[in-house]
């Protein structure tokens, strides 16, 4: 069993296990967490986990153990509209994922950040500087306190 921080939905955990997962209440879970994780709009689950000091990507029912020193995701435009966001171990792509973000209409009448409701792009984000990875192990480790 597998327990992920959900960083899509506020106080939950996306339990996973054996190539399913479900999405539970912080509160009912005991157990520590493994990592993080966030879910598409097409509910596609991505996720780094951290188990016997080797470090994990889950994408959908694929893990892959990955290298902390050349793991990277990118996330970029490839058009007007259109974002890639790819992950990279050892300079070989394990996931490529091309969408248009999701645009609240109501973004104009209260002043929010476009970015602000793309979460392919703000899982990326925590990747973006190269003390990511101790930053995420000191996460969980506060999670699991």
């Amino acid at each position: 069993m597998i327990i992920l921080d959900n960083k899509s939905q506020k106080n939950t955990r996306i339990v996973y296990e054996a190539g399913y997962y479900e999405i539970k209440s912080k509160a009912l879970i005991d157990k520590t967490v493994d990592g993080i994780g966030i879910l598409t709009e097409k509910d596609e689950l991505l996720g780094i986990f951290f188990q016997e000091n080797q470090m994990y990507f889950i994408y959908n029912d694929e893990i892959t153990n990955v290298d902390k020193g050349t793991f990277t995701i990118v996330n970029k435009y490839i058009s007007d509209k259109e974002r890639l966001f790819e992950v990279f171990n050892k300079d070989e792509s394990i996931c490529a994922i091309k969408y248009i973000p999701y645009v609240d209409p109501g973004m104009i009448i209260y002043g929010a950040d476009e970015d602000e409701f793309d979460d392919l792009l703000r899982f990326s984000n925590i990747f973006k500087n190269s003390n990511a990875i101790t930053n995420l192990i000191r996460y969980i480790k506060y999670l699991n306190q």
